[in-house]
């Protein structure tokens, strides 16, 4: 299943559709009991995609090749206040939309003729 936008690119001029691999996820950020801490993996997608933090050279010693299943943790022991953890989640979501595959379709408008 894939998700669909269509817009048209002024700059171009030409119409396009986007065609995204569809990726169901329900995360209810205002259940405080709901959103579970993402893992190493899901954020390092976001930091690789947004060029900030590399996770690996803090966490391969302590959980070899496993740690990025491990879910995050806060460097100095403490638990994730509730506005961290919901900022978390919207990186680890915003990871697998930018990680899913993109189709695109343009159509050059210079070439349409009529309606």
């Amino acid at each position: 299943r894939h998700q669909f936008s269509l817009r048209i690119d002024e700059f171009s001029p030409s119409l396009n559709l986007d065609c995204f691999e569809h990726r169901p996820v329900c995360l209810d950020v205002t259940d405080t009991q709901s959103p579970s801490l993402p893992t190493y993996g899901q954020l390092e997608k976001f930091d690789d995609f947004f060029g900030r933090v590399d996770y690996a050279c803090n966490h391969d010693e302590q959980y070899g090749d496993e740690w990025l299943d491990v879910a995050v943790e806060n460097e100095d022991g403490t638990p994730f206040s509730q506005d961290s953890v919901v900022a978390l989640n919207y990186q680890a979501f915003v990871s697998e939309f930018v990680s899913s595959r993109c189709f695109r379709l343009r159509i050059d408008l210079s070439n349409v003729r009529g309606i």
